[in-house]
């Protein structure tokens, strides 16, 4: 192609034409040029395609740690509300003329141990934040990430951390003196007198402040956080849904 081009440019020239020959040195760069642009288009469209699969990439990974940590979500919900029941059973036989249902000793441990706990799982963001967080091409979604990783895991990795630390002092400084382990078992505790525990301002004041804490400080907003984390996934999976349909 290029010969062809060289033959006609030295046929014009050696004919002295120079009107055609300037109007064909006028094509010939004008061809080269929208040669560039084209080369530059389609490099163009391939970087795009590369962010693109990178993005989706990125997306995902993020989407596959929110749905592992959401079933660890729902196990400590499942976790809070059975504590929550065991709660409520104690407090409920304190301000009644009813004995001391010996089936809550196995599981009195519950309401004592700090639990739950939650480790995310931050690979996916830690990829985005290494790379241009920009590379997440929906505002909205990359500033919602953000939110919940660097706002809402925070708060709650700090609320559980800080009952870790209260609960563990009240089990020392409360439970310990009221209670006793059942011989040949290691989490099977009954009181010492229930009759005198019912009485027992401390202990029932204490008892009812933790399980009101636990039910409306962290159950109640721990149930909204996991419908955030829901929220999420399904954006991130509609994003991706998207992006590979374009």
């Amino acid at each position: 192609m290029i010969n062809f081009f060289r033959k006609i440019r030295f046929d014009l020239m050696e004919k002295n034409n120079t009107s055609r020959y300037l109007k064909y040195a006028i094509g010939e760069i004008v061809l080269v040029v929208i040669g560039i642009l084209i080369a530059l288009q389609i490099n163009n469209l391939n970087e795009q395609h590369k962010s693109k699969k990178k993005e989706v990439k990125i997306l995902s990974e993020i989407r596959n740690n929110l749905v592992e940590d959401l079933e660890d979500h729902e196990r400590n919900i499942s976790y809070i509300a059975f504590k929550d029941s065991v709660f409520n059973h104690l407090i409920s036989l304190l301000n009644s003329d009813l004995t001391y249902d010996k089936s809550l000793s196995k599981n009195m441990m519950n309401i004592t141990v700090a639990g739950p706990h939650f480790n995310p799982i931050k690979t996916g963001y830690t990829t985005m934040i290494s790379n241009d967080p920009e590379i997440i091409s929906n505002d909205s979604l990359r500033i919602n990430i953000a939110i919940l990783y660097e706002t809402k895991y925070l708060w709650l990795e700090s609320i559980l951390q800080d009952i870790y630390n209260n609960q563990n002092a009240w089990f020392a400084q409360i439970f310990l003196k009221r209670f006793k382990n059942i011989p040949n078992t290691s989490t099977h505790f009954e009181p010492i007198d229930f009759d005198k525990l019912k009485m027992d301002h401390e202990f029932n004041s204490t008892l009812a402040y933790y399980r009101d804490y636990w039910k409306n400080g962290i159950f109640e907003r721990y149930k909204g956080f996991v419908t955030d984390v829901q929220s999420l996934i399904d954006s991130l999976e509609n994003e991706i849904d998207e992006i590979e349909n374009q």
